[in-house]
């Protein structure tokens, strides 16, 4: 693995950590209150989940051109697919949710409650999916299956 895949790596872990740290944290902290409905931490987190996803997308692609062809699916190949997709998933629901809670203008394509259940399933899958494509950037080719 090169120097930029590994830093690349360490990015997505951290961000994974602080990530899953918050959203298991901010429940003991913070009182939802229909004006502030989540803690203004997430206002610093949101970015550095749009920067995971794109990382990870961009890592995603490398290992993905990087696979063998072969004529039977191989568990590297599964796993590789998995995580690349699983982020693409993510990115799909977070931009979306990012847009509905975002200062840009006046886009509510949903109510408050169907909001919440997004960002609780993307704070708990992006840590996942990008946590776990960081560990396989640090550790590199001879950690792979």
């Amino acid at each position: 693995m090169s120097g930029v895949e590994k830093a690349a790596g360490v990015a997505l872990i951290a961000i994974s950590a602080i990530l899953a740290f918050h959203t298991v944290l901010e429940p003991w902290y913070h009182t939802s209150t229909d004006e502030r409905p989540y803690s203004p931490v997430w206002d610093y987190i949101n970015p550095l989940s749009a920067i995971a996803i794109g990382i990870g997308a961009w890592m995603g692609i490398r290992l993905k051109r990087a696979l063998p062809r072969t004529e039977h699916i191989t568990r590297e190949e599964l796993s590789v697919n998995a995580q690349f997709y699983g982020i693409v998933f993510v990115a799909i629901l977070f931009f979306w949710n990012w847009g509905n809670v975002s200062n840009l203008g006046t886009f509510y394509a949903v109510s408050q409650d169907a909001m919440s259940v997004g960002w609780i399933m993307i704070d708990a899958l992006l840590p996942i999916f990008a946590g776990t494509l960081g560990v396989r950037l640090v550790r590199g080719p001879a950690a792979r299956p």
